[in-house]
């Protein structure tokens, strides 16, 4: 299994984790679209956390 790599302002991205990443970003916004539970800031500092998570676990 290969993994795709790409460049990016000198920085490299794993394309698999990127996609994860995304899809579990859309699922939490959708949710919380339906459920109304969390607000703006809120929502970006869940996101944020999600990131860096996944950066650390890399």
């Amino acid at each position: 299994m290969t993994e795709e790599k790409v460049m990016q302002n000198n920085t490299e991205i794993d394309v698999k984790k990127a996609q994860m990443i995304l899809k579990k970003i859309i699922v939490k916004e959708n949710n919380n679209i339906k459920r109304k539970d969390k607000n703006d800031g809120e929502m970006v500092k869940m996101i944020q956390k999600l990131i860096e998570e996944e950066v650390k676990c890399y």
